[in-house]
């Protein structure tokens, strides 16, 4: 077994995609207690009551009911290459794949395996945020809005500028509590998988304009835009409801702006300057 550890998690599994690879740690090193066990299993699950529950792009999802209130979530995939079950406390998961696809296990379970992860880490109170993430000084920034709007073009132009560096192209993860931003091992296009956390300084909905401003949003504003912009499991209840409160959390203890703007340069130096003054303003300090 190989032992990973995703942003507070520590994952326990024999085969994870490429992408975790930088989040390998080492035995010896390891925390005692394991988060989250992955194996994999030789032989079909046995079938039981099953209730289908949602059906996503790549993944059909089920409900395994067993005596008493137990149960336990099946996924399982279109294509029907495998299938991976997980206990209601998502601790103890199992993969099963097809003979003809087992050498390429690690990578065909990547949608399985991202799932089950960022499920695990709403129930440890952490939020997968749809954005764009780049560190510049230490502190985090996360772009985030509607696909297409600009976040990674903005970011981008951030590293580019500013010498900024990328933490996720896509989807990072947030401690709300703490105010903190993990990088994942999974990612959009840019293909960004840092093992680091860092303060997170601001989230910056996206708008085009060609006016650079800045606007703190309403409160019901921020709950609909990250709301929006999250990962939310609404197949499993009591996740979801752990997701909105960990959305209240982060609305407490991150500042969260509207950025218009377009993506000249001038623009996007004139725009992070006013982060940076709104920041220190609210403050009392530099970010």
């Amino acid at each position: 077994m190989m032992y990973y550890s995703i942003c507070s998690l520590v994952v326990e599994a024999d085969t994870l995609p490429q992408s975790y690879q930088p989040f390998l740690i080492s035995n010896e090193t390891r925390p005692k207690d394991i988060d989250l066990s992955i194996k994999r299993i030789a032989k079909p699950l046995s079938s039981g009551h099953r209730q289908k529950i949602a059906e996503l792009p790549f993944i059909i999802i089920w409900k395994e009911f067993f005596s008493g209130d137990r149960f336990r979530w099946i996924y399982e995939a279109r294509n029907g290459f495998g299938t991976l079950s997980v206990d209601a406390n998502y601790t103890h998961a199992e993969l099963y794949c097809l003979d003809l696809f087992n050498r390429f296990a690690g990578e065909l379970s990547r949608p399985f395996i991202q799932l089950l992860i960022e499920c695990k880490l709403i129930k440890a109170g952490i939020t997968v945020l749809h954005s764009a993430c780049v560190e510049l000084n230490g502190i985090a920034y996360a772009f985030t809005g509607p696909s297409g709007i600009g976040k990674s073009s903005r970011a981008g132009k951030w590293c580019e500028l500013f010498s900024a560096e990328w933490i996720s192209g896509d989807r990072p993860a947030i401690d709300g509590d703490r105010a903190i931003v993990y990088g994942v091992p999974w990612d959009g296009k840019e293909a960004i998988h840092r093992n680091v956390s860092r303060p997170l300084g601001a989230i910056l909905k996206v708008k085009r304009s060609c006016t650079t401003q800045i606007r703190e949003m309403a409160e019901g504003e921020k709950f609909q835009l990250l709301s929006e912009q999250s990962f939310f499991p609404l197949w499993d209840i009591e996740l979801a409801a752990i997701s909105q409160h960990s959305l209240k959390r982060i609305i407490k203890r991150v500042p969260i702006y509207e950025l218009s703007s377009d993506i000249t340069d001038e623009s996007m130096r004139k725009s992070y300057e006013i982060i940076l003054e709104t920041l220190k303003g609210r403050k009392g300090e530099t970010p």
